[in-house]
This record gives structure tokens, C-alpha cells and sequence, in this order.
């Protein structure tokens, strides 16, 4: 047998020692990649609603937290957030993250799964009118003319839930898809008995509509009932005066049903720009407003039932200058699977999202 050459025995056994290693190593590498986050997209798409709603404003100061880090926030108007969850569920439409008004949500074929990014403030149900009796159950208003909102509105979508339950309809009331500037000037005009809004208590229009002395506001005498029949909806009270002290603007307490508005994600948003978006909302909701407390928002609470909150631990940031301690929740959601959305039916604490763990944006640093 031919005796191999020195050369030929060195390559050999190099082979034998850094072979190995070497698929060790190109293994490790393949290990890493597949539980290390890949960096974050320099561009978020966000959905809204029209440029004069409050969405879109706030989606405007998002978007300053955002280029502070280097991320550009694209916001995409919509005609409200009925079409804002469409858009999410349907792959290639190039929504990252969208504003939705609790209560909102339908069940899709091509539905993919969301995750609720937490709850941001109260958006009150206001039912105006102007007619001569005092309106404090919905039932009064069959057979009127009703300014329910536009098709693909979040507004629509709770104002028909709470007719269908009191079994008012298209077959025995004119359900008018108006609502916002079109529906206060439809009121004002006669043309509708009583208009649907869902808006801050801030809203221009609806500081406008309040201190206007034809219209009156509708208190709800059953909102207790609803609060427990239609969980995405919360009982608040418009104390009397808040508006207008002067002029004693509300008359008296007035009381409200309110969904709130919540940030919904699709499942491949990146860790850092979930954390990234909820250091913006904290940022702009989190000093509270007429119905809302300091630091309260944004919340595990409150979170529709028709979308699943991703269970994790992400530590809520009140605004600079406080420290708050993240107050657990209750979150009430029903068994089954709506939408293609995965529904957490969890009687324990409902944490926000999980953000990326010691990964965070630094200022002037490329993510």
C-alpha cells in the first residue's frame, strides 16, 4: 500500500479538526437567525380615518415620536375603522398598525391574525337631537329620522348594534348614513330627528353641537345594561358644567356609553416598533381628558372582545414627569375564534404587548 505524502496527511488532517467546527459554527449562525429579530423596517404604515378626525391628528403626533428614532410613520386616510380592520386583514395592503373603535369587527373569510396593542381613550356615543320630549332610551326613536353614519364607519357599526338590540331597523325607521359635519348640518336643517357621533368630548363638532341651545343631548337612562350586555362599551359621565361653567353647559349630568379607541397591529409588526408605538401613544394620551385619568391610558383594559390582545409584559409608560404603577385588568372576551382573530378568554390580568425585552430605539441611531 502507497504511503501517504506529508502534504497529503497535513490536509487531511485539517479537514478532520476544522470540518467540524466549521459546521458547528455555520450551524450556530443558522440557530441565531432563526430567534434573532431581524432590524426594524425604517417605514410603518398606520391607517386613520379622514385628515379632520381625530385619528389622523393623532396619528400626526405619532409620527414626530416616530422620526425622533429615525422611522418614518406613513399615514394612510380611510373612511373610518371599519375599513381600517379590513385593511389589516387582508395581506398586501401595507397597513403595519390602525386605529379601531372597540366594537368594530365582522367575521372574514381571509381574515389574519391581529394583535391589539392596548386601548387609548374614551370615544363617547353623542345622540343629538331636537325633539320636543326628553330622549333617555333608544326605543324613543323608532320611527324617526336617524343619522347613524357612513358606510365604513366605526360609528355605524356600534349605532346598529345598539338598534338591532332595541329591534329598530331599516323596516321601521329611516337609518340615515350620515354622521360628523354632514350629520350636524342634516340636524340643523331638519332633515334628520336626532344624529349619532362617536367622538372626544373635545371634538370642535361636538363642542359646537353642546353649546348650541336647539340641540339636547341624550343621557342614557339603561347605559348600566348595555355596559354589561356589549363589554367593548364603558359608562361615562359628562359632569354638569364640564363644557361650559359659565353657561352651565351641561345643564346636569348627562350619561354616556363609550367605546374606546384602540391600536391594532398585524402579527409581523416588528418588537421595537411595537415598543417604539406604545412610547408614542403614552406620549399623547396618557395625561388623561374629560372621561380619562392621568396615566391611564394607554390601557390593558377596555379592549374589544373581537380582537385578541397578545398576552405578554410590556411595562405601560405614563407620561414624563410621573411614575404609575401598571394596574392589572380584567379583559372580557368571548370563547371562540371571530374573524380569523384569536379571542383570549382570560379572567386573569391582560397585560399589553410583549415589546422587543432591552431592545430599545435610541435617539439619532438608525434602528
Amino acid at each position: 500500500m502507497r504511503e501517504r505524502r506529508p502534504a497529503e496527511r497535513t490536509t487531511t488532517g485539517y479537514l478532520a479538526v476544522y470540518a467540524p467546527a466549521a459546521v458547528l459554527t455555520l450551524l450556530g449562525f443558522w440557530l441565531a437567525y432563526q430567534f434573532v429579530d431581524p432590524a426594524p423596517p425604517e417605514r410603518v404604515t398606520i391607517a386613520t380615518g379622514g385628515s379632520q378626525g381625530a385619528y389622523f391628528h393623532f396619528a400626526e403626533r405619532y409620527a414626530e415620536v416616530f422620526a425622533r428614532e429615525g422611522i418614518e410613520l406613513e399615514i394612510r386616510q380611510t373612511a373610518g375603522s371599519a375599513e381600517n380592520l379590513a385593511l389589516l386583514r387582508e395581506p398586501g395592503n401595507g397597513i403595519d398598525i390602525a386605529f379601531v373603535q372597540g366594537g368594530v369587527g365582522a367575521p372574514s373569510a381571509a381574515a389574519s391574525p391581529l394583535h391589539a396593542l392596548g386601548s387609548l381613550y374614551f370615544e363617547p356615543l353623542w345622540v343629538f337631537h331636537r325633539l320636543r320630549s326628553n330622549v333617555t332610551d333608544l326605543r324613543q326613536l323608532a320611527g324617526k329620522r336617524l343619522g347613524v353614519g357612513r358606510e365604513g364607519s366605526g360609528t355605524r357599526t356600534v349605532v346598529l348594534e345598539l338598534l338591532n338590540r332595541n329591534r329598530i331597523d331599516g323596516t321601521n325607521t329611516s337609518l340615515v348614513p350620515v354622521s360628523g359635519e354632514a350629520g350636524a348640518a342634516a340636524l340643523e336643517a331638519g332633515r334628520v330627528d336626532a344624529v349619532f357621533l362617536v367622538a372626544g368630548a373635545r371634538s370642535p363638532l361636538v363642542q359646537r353641537l353642546l353649546r348650541t341651545d336647539a340641540n339636547r343631548l341624550m343621557s342614557f337612562a339603561r347605559a348600566e345594561a348595555y355596559e354589561r350586555v356589549l363589554p367593548y362599551l364603558s359608562r361615562v359621565v359628562l359632569p354638569r358644567g364640564a363644557i361650559d361653567l359659565a353657561r352651565d353647559v351641561p345643564s346636569d349630568n348627562v350619561t354616556l356609553l363609550a367605546p374606546s379607541a384602540t391600536l391594532i397591529a398585524t402579527e409581523a409588526l416588528h418588537p421595537a416598533i411595537i415598543d417604539l408605538t406604545l412610547q408614542a401613544a403614552s406620549q399623547v394620551h396618557g395625561r388623561g381628558g374629560l372621561f380619562e385619568r392621568f396615566g391611564q391610558f394607554p390601557s390593558p383594559e377596555f379592549v374589544s372582545a373581537t380582537v385578541h390582545a397578545v398576552l405578554g409584559r410590556h411595562a405601560r409608560r405614563p407620561p414624563r414627569g410621573d411614575a404609575l404603577a401598571l394596574r392589572g385588568a380584567g379583559a372580557s372576551a368571548d370563547a371562540g375564534d371571530a374573524a380569523g382573530l384569536s379571542m383570549a378568554h382570560e379572567s386573569a390580568s391582560l397585560p399589553l404587548v410583549q415589546g422587543a425585552l432591552g431592545y430599545r430605539p435610541r435617539r439619532g441611531a438608525a434602528l
